[in-house]
């Protein structure tokens, strides 16, 4: 049983699957939010959002595809990426990449633990191997927007 405050306070409740009515407003939800990004990418690419749709609907292109029906404009790393970031703001060689977060030496690390650190390492020490999968869904419960994501999560180390 359930005590609710109102109709759909229970909304994205895992434990049940939607109901009619929750399944269309999610539908358009994520209508909306596919209209969005094809309406910005049409916009950033200069065409029409008819001529961009027959590209889109989640197919994935390689990069020489991509470049071939106008959907990039080069093909290149995020190097490539900041180089003709530079060039096209008419910076010349006078400019500085930075990374962050900034690597910290072992001396920060050890001495600039905060709590939520703390907290991150002590629930890691309970949940032993299931502390990413529980990481995981936590970032997704956090997120309020459509995420566009691949069906695997990608851990380098």
């Amino acid at each position: 049983d359930v005590v609710k405050t109102n109709e759909f306070s229970d909304f994205g409740d895992v434990s049940r699957a939607f109901n009619a009515q929750e399944a269309a407003m999610m539908q358009a939800y994520v209508d909306s939010g596919y209209d969005l990004f094809l309406t910005r990418c049409a916009e950033g690419r200069g065409m029409l959002k008819d001529s961009l749709a027959k590209y889109a609907e989640g197919r994935v292109w390689t990069g020489n595809q991509a470049k071939e029906i106008g959907l990039v404009d080069e093909l290149g790393g995020v190097d490539e990426a900041i180089r003709i970031a530079a060039e096209m703001a008419n910076l010349g060689k006078s400019y500085a990449v930075f990374e962050y977060p900034r690597i910290r030496s072992p001396f920060e690390e050890i001495f600039s633990k905060d709590k939520e650190e703390l907290a991150a390492k002590t629930l890691k020490s309970y949940l032993g191997e299931s502390y990413d999968k529980f990481m995981f869904l936590k970032n997704l419960k956090d997120q309020d927007y459509i995420q566009a994501r691949i069906p695997y999560e990608l851990n380098i180390k």
